[in-house]
């Protein structure tokens, strides 16, 4: 390709005839290091910068717990939202930044008792961790405000 499309990748493209023949690309592509595979319609129009139900992204989610060690309030139409910082698994010095599962309104009365959840374990869904042990691609806090 040219240099002006460094970042373009030229993939392989394989026919599926069911849901097994997914879960065996999706399978054999995250045992390659990719974090997942694009399922799309055969004769289906991709649209940039919108959604179509002519594409499907497949990926590996994960959960584990992490400890929670500090919020801070959103910004946004998340303004009055917590967004919880949480210690990374393996290098403790190191943290990352996490949304809660949940209607705003939850989210936000999340916040204003935020300071009870500080030194809890919860349950956050991700997709990747670096080497520290942090996650770095979309995490999401699972947590009842009790």
């Amino acid at each position: 390709l040219d240099k002006k499309f460094k970042y373009i990748n030229l993939v392989n493209i394989y026919d599926v005839n069911s849901y097994n023949d997914i879960e065996v690309y999706l399978k054999k592509f995250l045992n390659l290091g990719y974090e997942g595979i694009v399922v799309r319609n055969y004769n289906g129009v991709y649209n940039f910068g919108k959604k179509s139900k002519d594409v499907l992204v497949s990926k590996q989610i994960k959960y584990d717990k992490f400890k929670i060690i500090g919020s801070k309030k959103g910004s946004g139409q998340y303004k009055n939202s917590v967004i919880w910082k949480l210690e990374c698994k393996k290098n403790k010095e190191k943290s990352f930044w996490s949304t809660s599962m949940g209607a705003i309104k939850d989210r936000e009365k999340l916040y204003q008792n935020r300071s009870k959840y500080i030194n809890r374990y919860v349950k956050v869904k991700y997709f990747d961790i670096d080497s520290n042990g942090c996650v770095i691609r979309n995490p999401v806090v699972f947590l009842k405000n009790n």
